[in-house]
């Protein structure tokens, strides 16, 4: 996955290897690896950052997400690849899209033009069906 910027063209997500992503109503979705800095300290940053920038951009306070963030291992590629897909189908089973590639606050199009069914195709030995399973 690319390495992102911030407004001031600073790297973004170096503490950490981000895998996917999907932007919610009232909640987000992070499939990350921690590297120097815990995920519970990653989650504050992005939270906090993302919260301070919805305010200021619509002229409002306070809380935007309901719940503290809960967070679990991944151990094996198998349940790596069920959290990309259910991270990446959550707007379609809250019947915000019909297709997952009609939502543009997830990492979906990255992931699809980025590699990572050369990451699943590993595990197949190939990278359509590695596709298809993946989202």
């Amino acid at each position: 996955m690319r390495l992102r910027t911030d407004d001031n063209g600073l790297p973004c997500g170096t503490n950490c290897t981000y895998y996917g992503y999907c932007l919610m109503t009232n909640h987000f979705h992070l499939l990350i690896r921690e590297r120097e800095e815990k995920v519970g300290e990653t989650v504050k940053r992005i939270a906090s950052s993302y919260v301070y920038y919805y305010n200021k951009k619509y002229g409002r306070d306070g809380h935007l997400f309901k719940e503290r963030f809960k967070s679990e291992p991944v151990n094996d590629m198998a349940y790596f690849v069920t959290l990309l897909r259910y991270i990446h189908q959550n707007p379609v089973k809250a019947g915000i899209v019909s297709d997952i590639k009609d939502y543009d606050f997830s990492s979906w199009g990255e992931l699809r033009n980025y590699g990572v069914t050369e990451l699943h195709s590993c595990r197949t030995g190939s990278s359509s069906r590695a596709s298809s399973e993946i989202l």
